[in-house]
């Protein structure tokens, strides 16, 4: 795995004042005026991308064949369009168009 472009966590849910969140990391302000749920939400975007690094890679090590670079899983149905799924999410959250 690739180190991460976006700023370190951990990120935090910070309220200064009423009715207005913060998410802070150790280098700064991500985000400010947020509504509580998406300050809580957004402080958690590090550890949740991080989660889902794992758990894609818990897969593939279990799925030998499966290659989620090319969306190519053994499992099939419901399962297989959450890895989908997941797989896409990473790539936005990296950047990728």
């Amino acid at each position: 795995m690739t180190a991460p472009k976006h700023t370190p966590g951990p990120w935090r849910a910070d309220s200064s004042f009423a009715h207005f969140w913060m998410v802070d990391a150790n280098l700064g302000t991500i985000a400010h005026g947020c509504h509580e749920a998406d300050a809580r939400l957004i402080s958690a975007a590090p550890d949740m991308l991080a989660a889902l690094l794992d758990v894609l890679d818990c897969i593939v090590c279990d799925n030998p064949h499966d290659d989620p670079t090319q969306q190519t899983y053994s499992i099939r149905g419901p399962m297989r369009d959450a890895l989908v799924s997941a797989h896409e999410a990473i790539a936005r959250a990296e950047g990728a168009k």
